[in-house]
Parts: structure tokens; sequence; C-alpha cells
């Protein structure tokens, strides 16, 4: 942020939905000194429960709630690698940002902005996207208050 200084607008395309260390929340918290607005596109979980880490689900069910199959991309052989340095980043491969990390609730995301001083000005769902039946896209704009 030091290079771009304090902005308007933070614009946050299918982003949160991948961070981990840190992950979603703290992406919000780091960001909000800087901006007066948040605009957010998000793939926002639906299924049951609050948020969830998809890889806490387990093999099968992380499958079923990420769009890609287990031999795409970064996605082969990701379980038994998990714990293992990614080759390119400093993280563990489970830590990494190519791969689907998180199903966020509306109400979880909407309550993270307020406690951080924004409030929830406009918010629409955008429909289905994929295939997946636990997540709808929803767009949200914050305003500081």
């Amino acid at each position: 942020m030091r290079e771009v200084g304090e902005v308007d607008a933070i614009f946050l395309f299918d982003v949160l939905l991948h961070q981990v260390d840190p992950d979603w929340d703290r992406i919000l918290e780091m960001y909000a000194p800087h901006t007066k607005s948040f605009i957010i596109y998000n793939q926002q979980w639906i299924g049951p429960g609050r948020n969830v880490r998809l890889l806490d689900l387990g093999e099968e069910e992380y499958f079923k709630n990420a769009p890609t199959l287990p031999t795409e991309g970064p996605y082969i052989g990701l379980i038994n690698k998990l714990e293992e340095k990614h080759p390119d980043h400093n993280k563990k491969w489970k830590d990494v940002h190519h791969i689907w990390q998180w199903g966020i609730t509306d109400m979880d995301l909407i309550s993270k902005l307020d406690s951080i001083g924004f409030k929830l000005k406009y918010m629409s769902q955008a429909g289905k996207s994929t295939h997946l039946k636990n997540f709808s896209d929803h767009m949200f704009v914050f305003t500081k208050n």
C-alpha cells in the first residue's frame, strides 16, 4: 500500500476466496485504513454453516466444492502435498492462493466489514456462474462510516 497510498475504493474481484496466510478477513483489515470503500465480487458460500476453509472438508468434499477436478493444474495431487513447500512460494501448498481456499458467507463478510468501520451500501446476487451448489456469485459495496 505504500506505493499507492490512499485510494477511494478497493475492488476485489474473485480475490477473497483465495486468500490464506493472511486469510481473507485479515486482507480486509490490512486495506481498510487506506480506502473509503470496498467493492467486492466474490463467490459466496451458501452451503451449510458459516465460513469454511474448504481444505478442512477433506478431499471428496473439497472437490465437490471447488470448481475444478483433482486432475487439473495446481490441483494435481494437492491433498497429498498440502504440507509440502510450494516450489514458487515460500509457503506450504495448503497456503497458496492458486487454489480455492474459503467458503465465505454473506453474514460473515458483512459482519467483518462492519467491525472494521464499513457499512453495506449495496448487495446483489449475480447468480450461479459454476456448477457448484454451495456457491453463488454476489456483489457488494461497502463505504466507511
